[in-house]
Parts: C-alpha cells; sequence; structure tokens
C-alpha cells in the first residue's frame, strides 16, 4: 500500500512540473516581442473621424480640441511612446493608461470621443507565429 500511495504522489509531481514548464514556455514566448512590433505613426480619431496623423520619430506635444473648439486633451509623442496628459474628462482614464508604443495599442477616452491608435507598416505577431512563419520561409 505505501509503494502504491509513493508512485501516486511522484506521478502528481510529475504532472504538475510538466504543467509548470510548458506555461513557463509559453510565457516566454508572448514577452519576447517580434521584430518590427513597434509602431510607426499614431493617428487620432474624434467622433470615428481622423483628425491627425504623426509619426513616432518626431516628439511633440499638441493641445486636442473638438469640433466646438474646446479643449480636450494634450496628445504627446516622447521617445517613440505616444501618451495622454491634462485630459478634460472627470476620471482620467485616458490618462492613466500609461505610454503605448507597439502596432494595435490605442488609448481611449469615452467621454471626449477620442481614440489614439498606433499603426506600422506591418501586422503585430506574436513571438510563436514569428517563428513559425521564419520556419516555413527556410523551407520554401
Amino acid at each position: 500500500m505505501q509503494e502504491s500511495n509513493k508512485r501516486i504522489i511522484r506521478n502528481d509531481i510529475i504532472v504538475i512540473l510538466v504543467a509548470l514548464v510548458t506555461a513557463l514556455v509559453f510565457l516566454c514566448f508572448n514577452l519576447i516581442p517580434a521584430p518590427n512590433a513597434y509602431g510607426e505613426r499614431a493617428i487620432i480619431y474624434l467622433e470615428n473621424d481622423m483628425i491627425g496623423e504623426y509619426s513616432l520619430s518626431e516628439d511633440i506635444s499638441l493641445p486636442i480640441y473638438n469640433k466646438n473648439g474646446d479643449f480636450l486633451l494634450n496628445f504627446n509623442i516622447k521617445e517613440r511612446e505616444v501618451y495622454v496628459t491634462d485630459s478634460l474628462c472627470n476620471d482620467h482614464s485616458c490618462e492613466r493608461m500609461g505610454p503605448i508604443s507597439r502596432s494595435g495599442e490605442s488609448i481611449i477616452c469615452l467621454i471626449s470621443k477620442l481614440v489614439i491608435k498606433i499603426e506600422g507598416a506591418d501586422k503585430q505577431v506574436d513571438a510563436v507565429a514569428f517563428i513559425s512563419y521564419a520556419e516555413v520561409k527556410k523551407l520554401g
């Protein structure tokens, strides 16, 4: 009976270790940034209309106004990162979103109906998709 219990405990430990190692491998692949994952430009939409497109290679800071001329927020690009300061809304959620820099990321201010989206030449892919693509290119 003791031998059977030891075998069960040993097998349980092996299963747990395999699961942890597998999870760690997937976590590492998700943390590795893919090449060209960083965006090239920030596009600002106000009420679904594009009001501006800015290169991330230039540092700028400019106020954004609505169609009535009312101040909404300050839009900033510094060191290829986009962030918002001094927003008009009460909860300042767009400020708390922090800086963004990768293709596909966005800052959204619901109260102002404003979206800042990062875009690049290529769509962002994760490390697993990039490795798979590289393997296919080697074969063909």
